[in-house]
């Protein structure tokens, strides 16, 4: 009887430890919005609706194709938006600017996306609002990479099943939207199409993939006679309650504070896609003064702070050296 009990707590307790590693909710997709301006410093869009599920992430990618032309502020509903990345690609034969900013927990409903640049430029957006992501870190380190001509393409990184949005800006010398022989953009295999606008100078994209063996490839392909440069970058969005025992740093194979990789291929040949600074002020300070690099930072992935799953496992070992040893005791 001894040891029939023994084994019954046993089961239950690895099915407890089952249990917090198969716990992550999923990520899903909540809405969409894409808008874009011919020649503003502005754009207010009422046509995003946000639902009331759980652990939501709004993140917003701006394009333009004056890189003078810095966001100022992103509110939603009121709520300020926090500039989490942004990069210039300097290229003269087509620069693009590409900015990316974040909202934790937007309120839900219909409600008004605001936009203001420190200049007008044409320039659009891209929205997303995720479900069920972990509202302390929600985001794996961005990568970003450049190039001139040709398919887009990055690995990014990302543990577990996570899903990975892509954004990427095309440069170029175009003077209006949409025509035959401006640059057109379809997204690769496995990939979902959030985005797609042209404007004078740019092209903004926008798309997203559920990761596979640990490392994502967004990709578009491009087609259209224009020459055109591109600045592209992917990140990861962690779920709420995610667990990776046996995952190191965050998936960036290196230590947790290593700077991004440089842009590959032409970026290495003056196409450089310059990092800026932290968070602009409130009146849009130029982020040009003083080029650093910025990226994210992000500890183990390893589940240290979940109540339950170390435990559990304690546990488990304690309760099987018991059971062995009651077994020698009594054969």
């Amino acid at each position: 009887m001894r040891r029939r009990a023994s084994l019954a707590a046993f089961a239950v307790l690895a099915e407890v430890v089952a249990g917090e590693r198969r716990g992550a909710a999923a990520v899903q997709v909540d809405s969409t919005l894409q808008e874009s301006v011919f020649d503003q410093a502005g754009l207010d869009s009422p046509n995003l609706t946000i639902g009331d599920g759980p652990a939501r992430l709004l993140v917003v990618a701006v394009a333009t194709g004056n890189p003078a032309a810095v966001v100022r502020h992103i509110t939603w509903s009121g709520a300020a938006l926090t500039r989490l990345d942004a990069r210039v690609l300097a290229a003269p034969a087509g620069p693009c600017r590409l900015e990316l900013w974040t909202l934790i927990d937007p309120a839900s409903g219909a409600s008004s996306l605001q936009v203001s640049l420190s200049a007008s430029a044409g320039f659009g957006l891209g929205a997303v609002v995720y479900t069920g992501v972990d509202a302390e870190e929600p985001l794996g380190p961005a990568r970003w990479q450049s190039g001139s001509g040709g398919r887009i393409a990055l690995d990014v990184p990302a543990p577990g099943e996570r899903p990975v949005l892509g954004a990427a800006c095309l440069g170029g010398h175009w003077n209006g939207g949409p025509t035959a022989s401006t640059p057109e953009a379809e997204p690769g295999p496995g990939e979902t199409d959030f985005w797609n606008f042209t404007e004078p100078g740019v092209v903004g994209l926008g798309s997203h993939r559920v990761t596979m063996n640990g490392q994502a490839r967004v990709s578009w392909n491009v087609t259209g006679s224009e020459p055109y440069q591109w600045l592209a970058m992917g990140i990861s969005i962690k779920p709420l309650g995610e667990v990776l025992p046996d995952a190191g740093p965050d998936g960036m194979g290196g230590a947790p504070d290593a700077a991004p990789e440089p842009a590959d291929g032409p970026a290495e040949r003056g196409m450089a896609a310059e990092a800026l600074p932290g968070p602009l002020g409130a009146e849009g300070e130029s982020a040009e003064a003083g080029v650093a690099d910025v990226h994210l930072r992000v500890g183990c992935a390893c589940d240290t702070g979940r109540r339950g799953t170390a435990d559990a496992g304690f546990l488990l070992v304690a309760l099987a050296t018991l059971t062995v040893g009651r077994r020698r005791r009594h054969p």
